[in-house]
């Protein structure tokens, strides 16, 4: 998958596009630690227990892990696609900073979707933070409903926010 827009705040010419990669690909380790250190910072004030529960993943549960690269091979969004329960479920969605807000997220969001229809997925759940607005914003603008908080996420409660989207 292939995207090319145009950061509208600054003219610039973003190129990149999304590549099925290894969970060990050293670029999707760099986005996922990056992610981890921010969001561990948005969420700081409400413990560092329940944010590390909430972020596990474990490495032989993932189905497809997306990494979105600039022309050079840099690494700027990744997401990964894991089995839970009877449905697959995106983690780690994260897209670096200065790339934010130019069709990268949603390229992912595309990259991931294809993958599970690809392999006969009926439907994709997600569940994200009450802090993170803009990630709850691009799920709705992919078609992603409202859900019940799922486990493992039921512990943290009014500060989850879960969506579904039925595939065809």
């Amino acid at each position: 998958m292939h995207g090319v827009t145009t950061d509208e705040t600054s003219r610039r010419r973003i190129v990149f596009r999304v590549l099925g990669v290894g969970w060990d690909d050293e670029r999707a380790r760099v986005l996922r630690e990056a992610m981890s250190e921010e969001v561990g910072r948005l969420y700081a004030d409400r413990g560092h227990e329940a944010g590390s529960r909430a972020l596990s993943i474990q490495e032989d549960s993932v189905l497809y892990t997306g990494l979105a690269v600039t022309g050079d091979g840099q690494g700027i969004g990744h997401i990964a696609l894991r089995r839970l329960r009877s449905d697959v479920e995106i983690k780690r969605m994260y897209v670096r900073p200065g790339y934010r807000g130019v069709g990268v997220a949603g390229a992912l969001v595309d990259a991931v979707e294809q993958f599970a229809r690809d392999h006969g997925e009926r439907r994709i759940v997600l569940a994200t933070g009450d802090r993170q607005p803009e990630a709850v914003g691009l799920y709705r603008k992919a078609g992603f409903t409202p859900i019940e908080i799922y486990p493992p996420y039921v512990h943290l409660g009014k500060h989850s926010k879960a969506f579904a989207k039925l595939l065809a």
